[in-house]
């Protein structure tokens, strides 16, 4: 087994994947589909045949209202008919889709009419044969369900205080459950985000629960999150939203960063059936955005990569970290912001992975100058030559 890297499209546009709007990446019946922010702030799509080893041309979705705005990135989703959906530009806007004229292809795709609101953050997860799709609407997390023919009433179900806002990003379905992380940005702190929550709706009732199985009812307060739902007291450090999967039991395991300019320190904390764990430091970066994402094996082999400090400013180097079972060690440096010749962010492991490992790109945080970033896929491939352990393709 053998790792490269293919740099499958240069029209990266600011942050082409956006940390909180997810997933970037979908496998489905051999095929890898991937959705960024491009040029003129709007979304585009390619895949990695996993048949052919190739990548498809990039094709443009549609097109976007945003301006100035990196907001906006795309997500996508791929129901049990092969149709893809991609959701993009919206901030606390309408929210724009569009569905591909023909399954599992994505040569043409059909504009749908807005879902009007004040949407932002689009995440939509199938489960079974129901699409929900989780967005935030100032004060709420919420979901929307779509029943087939179209999207049924908002459902509220983290809140924020009438001056703060909740920023929710991770989301996994498991066991009738949908699994979900968030941190506050309070109004009371200028607005600098802290604190890293958990919970999980209950798709039987609707209801959302804490860790420890309280029932919050449909939609968890800010102070039921503060006194339920805490799985770190950031205390006068900064967070942004975390990262989380679950392991073989079922139970949360969450990477997140937290500090002060200039300095923020990688953590990991995991629920062991009756608590959260004492954080294990990772590593250091210099920027609070630097993104992260993790693979669990099993409770003694895990898999992260995270965005570290490369060069001063924004974005970094995207490093490869393991953990044994009682600590972390860095395996590798994936690609550097110095090889690259400029910034890297926004690691992303696909839903359902196979071969492609990770997606990320160059970064450049609120930069919209510049429409030629690009973008990288890791992929571990069977067929290749034993002598060459890690690649880098111009395709």
């Amino acid at each position: 087994m053998t790792t490269h890297i293919d740099t499958f499209a240069n029209n990266g546009l600011s942050e082409p994947f956006y940390g909180i709007t997810r997933p970037s990446a979908v496998y489905y019946n051999g095929k890898t589909y991937v959705v960024w922010h491009g040029a003129d702030y709007d979304p585009y799509i390619t895949y990695y045949n996993h048949t052919t080893k190739t990548w498809a041309q990039v094709k443009r979705v549609g097109v976007s209202p945003l301006v100035n705005d990196g907001h906006g990135a795309p997500s996508l989703q791929i129901d049990n008919n092969g149709y893809i959906y991609v959701f993009y530009g919206s901030h606390m806007s309408n929210q724009k889709w569009a569905k591909s004229t023909s399954p599992e292809s994505i040569s043409n795709f059909t504009v749908q009419p807005d879902i009007v609101g004040t949407y932002t953050y689009p995440k939509p997860i199938m489960v079974g044969n129901s699409m929900y799709l989780f967005m935030r609407v100032h004060l709420y997390e919420i979901y929307r369900k779509w029943n087939g023919t179209s999207w049924e009433p908002q459902n509220n179900i983290i809140a924020a205080d009438s001056t703060d806002f909740v920023y929710t990003g991770f989301m996994e379905l498991n066991n009738n459950k949908i699994h979900a992380t968030w941190c506050y940005s309070y109004a009371s702190t200028n607005y600098s985000r802290r604190n890293v929550f958990y919970a999980y709706l209950n798709l039987v009732d609707n209801n959302m629960y804490s860790i420890n199985g309280i029932n919050l009812g449909t939609t968890v307060s800010r102070t039921e999150a503060e006194t339920y739902c805490m799985a770190r007291n950031t205390g006068s450090n900064r967070t942004v939203t975390a990262a989380m999967h679950l392991d073989s039991n079922k139970y949360p395991w969450i990477i997140y960063i937290e500090g002060n300019n200039p300095t923020y320190t990688f953590y990991h904390t995991r629920w062991n059936g009756s608590s959260w764990t004492t954080p294990s430091y990772i590593t250091t970066t210099d920027y609070l955005y630097n993104g992260m994402d993790f693979k669990i094996n099993s409770v003694t082999d895990v898999t992260a990569y995270l965005t570290t400090s490369g060069l001063s400013g924004s974005g970094g180097d995207i490093e490869e970290w393991h953990w044994d079972g009682s600590k972390w060690s860095q395996y590798s440096i994936i690609l550097s912001e110095l090889e690259s010749k400029k910034p890297l962010g926004c690691p992303n492991i696909p839903y359902n992975a196979h071969e492609v490992k990770l997606v990320f790109s160059q970064y450049l945080d609120d930069d919209f100058s510049v429409s030629n970033l690009k973008l990288y896929a890791v992929i571990e491939d069977s067929n290749e030559c034993p002598q060459l352990q890690l690649q880098l393709s111009m395709n």
